[in-house]
């Protein structure tokens, strides 16, 4: 079964479309460290597309309402897809996407220690 245009065997982002990845040629694939931007993009597009509300970098999500602890569920499965990172245990914690630059340095730290 061929994966589609962009899609890797599973379904799954190819690595033109997976920040941190670069593709040289066929079937080598080059890790590239993401900048702070290329991390805060992706989180922001998603925000805007699903709150519809374009979302400074500095803006505390809970309280100013726009992020309920359904939707902060969704966020941490979004991170975790798009960026390759496991979040788990300590990293767990409201303050770590309270923000989009907390959730970009939380990004930045995972992928760090990967």
């Amino acid at each position: 079964m061929r994966a589609a245009a962009g899609q890797g065997r599973r379904g799954s982002p190819g690595a033109q479309e997976r920040p941190g990845l670069l593709r040289l040629r066929k079937g080598l694939v080059v890790t590239v460290e993401p900048t702070s931007a290329d991390i805060a993009g992706p989180i922001t597009a998603f925000l805007r597309e699903r709150t519809k509300v374009d979302v400074p970098a500095d803006q505390d999500l809970f309280a100013s309402g726009l992020v309920s602890s359904i939707f902060a569920m969704e966020l941490i499965v979004h991170v975790e897809q798009t960026f390759d990172v496991a979040i788990t245990g300590s990293d767990l914690r409201l303050d770590n996407f309270r923000t989009v630059d907390r959730m970009t340095e939380l990004v930045t730290r995972l992928r760090a220690g990967a």
